[in-house]
């Protein structure tokens, strides 16, 4: 075989270009998608029948191991392809809509929540699957807990849908996307094509797919407070948009006109020609880029912004990490909450006893103490809502009826929010609130014990964490 002039010559003749030689590749990679389909279903059947009945193989992962060199893990991944992929779940036969992937890419789509992988189409490419993985992997990383105690953010809290939202919040990560949207509602599709509704919800709604999705399709992840992970799904101008809650799984289906109102939200602060202006009014920051896009400068009116060339994910922004307290601040400012924040429940233990020595914090269980299937602890699990008290500095000595007045108030306010999470069916939430109900109570007994309740701790502890 020799390559002359970009062409692939073999002895057989048989690839003249790179284009038949490549279409060669793809036909092999399609058999093999559908290979490994047919190898699930057929390790099924040794799991489900009795076809292993003559042999001396007593399980399918036996057999895999001693005839083929498969572990279990293998075994496993084969079938899961045949579940997933397969017609009906349970045949010989790749499901039509899955052709066109090839191996690597549904080995890749089989990690994904099964919402999300239905929104990948053939044309991803195998790194642009693996973003949107790496995505849903950097969410389930962050607990319920955390996304709690992240607040909420007041002007997204007023808007009627997760795709307004959701593009509120992209308009925020991804400022030069604002600035081609500012652009193309001020120059390709003007306001005043709102009188004529038809013709401008039409104009607008092409525009905005062609800055959102170049290729067609797009998958744009965003995170929002308190909510986590949402990713906007786009499939071309024929199909609705979808919102995938990558925490909850959930999916909702937008029009191409909502989208246009959700984009046209974000242009309406002030009325300003600037696009830096307007996204600075919008979301209060300093606007990022330096230098305005190459596309914006001296842009003739009746020229549409051409888009850049990007890829058909985009990545979201992280949520800033913030202290307890800060926490706090914000959730009080924006919700009136009158629940305390983890912190001064952290804060009542690390008082001082009364020699002015520091108190060490006191353990949630015994050593040898039985704990339940999947207790919380707090220090184990949410250390940092737990006092340094290796830095912190001894607090003045409080009168004894300030504290105790100080700790009653937490531990009424814990209880109300256990009671609250509780019967929204949030058990994690109502769980954290109890092990901080308990630490006020315990901060309680510690003030005054009375003599005949020193050899009753470990009672009092128990039936405290109870």
């Amino acid at each position: 075989m020799e390559k002359v002039a970009g062409e692939v010559i073999n002895i057989n003749n048989e690839y003249k270009t790179y284009q038949a030689y490549k279409a060669a590749v793809d036909s092999e990679m399609q058999k093999s998608a559908e290979s490994f389909v047919r190898i699930g279903y057929l390790l099924k059947l040794a799991r489900d029948t009795d076809i292993l009945k003559s042999t001396p193989y007593g399980s399918v992962n036996e057999f895999a191991h001693q005839e083929y060199g498969l572990d279990k893990s293998q075994v496993s991944r084969f079938i899961r392809i045949n579940d997933e992929y397969s017609e009906e779940g349970y045949s010989d036969r790749l499901m039509e809509k899955y052709k066109g992937y090839g191996y690597a890419k549904l080995a890749l789509m089989l990690l994904l929540p099964a919402s999300i992988a239905g929104e990948i189409s053939p044309g991803y490419s195998k790194s642009e699957i693996q973003a949107v993985k790496e995505e849903i992997d950097a969410e389930r990383k962050v607990t319920d807990i955390e996304v709690m105690l992240e607040g909420r953010d007041q002007k997204q809290e007023a808007m009627g849908s997760t795709l307004e939202k959701a593009v509120h919040q992209l308009g925020h990560d991804q400022p030069e996307l604002y600035a081609k949207l500012f652009q193309a509602q001020s120059e390709s599709y003007p306001r005043l094509y709102k009188n004529q509704q038809e013709e401008y919800a039409g104009r607008a709604s092409r525009i905005i797919a062609e800055i959102l999705a170049p290729s067609g399709e797009a998958i744009h992840s965003v995170r929002i407070r308190g909510t986590g992970r949402v990713m906007i799904s786009i499939k071309g101008m024929d199909r609705e948009i979808t919102v995938v809650n990558v925490r909850s799984e959930e999916k909702e289906s937008f029009s191409w006109q909502q989208m246009t109102a959700a984009v046209d939200a974000l242009m309406a602060q002030g009325e300003s020609s600037d696009y830096k202006k307007e996204w600075e009014m919008l979301y209060g920051e300093t606007f990022p880029l330096k230098d305005q896009p190459e596309w914006a400068e001296d842009a003739p009116v009746q020229t549409r912004p051409a888009p850049k060339k990007q890829g058909r994910v985009t990545r979201a922004e992280p949520v800033k990490e913030e202290k307890a307290g800060e926490i706090r601040e914000t959730e009080e400012k924006q919700e009136n909450s009158t629940a305390k924040e983890p912190e001064a429940a952290g804060a009542a233990l690390s008082a001082p006893e009364s020699d002015g020595t520091k108190a060490e914090p006191e353990r949630e269980t015994d050593a040898g103490e039985d704990e339940l299937p999947g207790q919380m602890q707090l220090e184990k699990d949410f250390p940092e809502y737990c006092p340094e008290t290796e830095k912190a500095e001894v607090a003045p000595v409080q009168p004894e009826n300030q504290n105790k007045g100080k700790h009653l108030r937490e531990l009424k306010n814990h209880l109300e929010e256990v009671y609250k999470y509780a019967e929204a069916g949030e058990y994690k939430d109502a769980g954290l609130y109890m092990m901080l109900a308990e630490r006020s109570l315990k901060a309680l007994i510690q003030i005054k014990k009375p003599a005949d309740m020193e050899n009753r701790d470990e009672q009092i502890n128990e039936a405290a964490s109870v």
